[in-house]
């Protein structure tokens, strides 16, 4: 008897830590996906993560993870987001939200190694955009999208056909030479994430463009900035 009021008490004790923390996994609002802004095209990320958990009974975001897809909600605003494709509307692909007085972390000690890593079926190309800040950049961009703040360490071969992260682009160059993916990145410091948006050019709604970089709203559409 006094081995059942012990695992009783103890069941009673851990309960309420395991229940600090719930994972969502693709979230949802109103049948729509969660946008990645609290605002349109402002407070991305954090700000958005931590108001979803809110609205949920959590303090704030632990850790999260976005990609672009479209339609999305916009939590302050209710606002529909139907822009498509890469440089349009993003989502989270997951929230895990955190009860108040628990500290942050990933994955065990915030640290975790993806071995041949993907993103959409694709093997994870080592450039950020197609040839330029290769290697750690683009490993770092892979590690925020799982929630993780950078890669520690990482290692990569000649491989094709591998996806570009800034552009979405399929590179299919194979060979020695050709296209490259990453074999392993190792990433660390979970507390939160979210792909950093790449910095936005001056040109405002209207003016032409061919990537969002060069858009002050991060948006380029159809060749115009929006």
């Amino acid at each position: 008897m006094k081995w059942l009021l012990l695992v009783v008490f103890v069941l009673m004790s851990v309960s309420p830590v395991l229940a600090q923390t719930q994972m969502f996994n693709n979230p949802r609002v109103n049948g729509y996906a969660v946008d990645r802004c609290l605002y349109s095209g402002q407070q991305c990320n954090q700000p958005a993560a931590d108001e979803f958990c809110r609205r949920n009974g959590f303090q704030r975001a632990r850790r999260f993870a976005w990609d672009f897809m479209a339609p999305t909600l916009i939590l302050a605003t209710g606002q529909i987001c139907k822009v498509p494709g890469r440089g349009g509307c993003g989502g989270f692909t997951f929230i895990e939200c955190q009860a108040r007085g628990q500290g942050g972390g990933g994955f065990g000690h915030g640290e975790r190694t993806f071995n041949n890593p993907r993103m959409n079926g694709y093997a994870v190309d080592r450039c950020l955009y197609y040839g330029q800040q290769c290697n750690q950049p683009a490993a770092d961009e892979f590690c925020r999208r799982n929630g993780f703040q950078r890669a520690r360490n990482f290692a990569w071969d000649f491989m094709a056909p591998t996806r570009i992260l800034a552009t979405g682009q399929i590179c299919n160059v194979p060979g020695r030479g050709g296209c490259g993916g990453f074999t392993r990145i190792t990433c660390v410091g979970g507390r939160g994430g979210g792909p950093n948006p790449p910095p936005r050019g001056g040109k405002g709604p209207g003016d032409p463009c061919q990537t969002r970089e060069e858009c002050r709203s991060g948006i380029c559409l159809l060749g115009v900035c929006n």
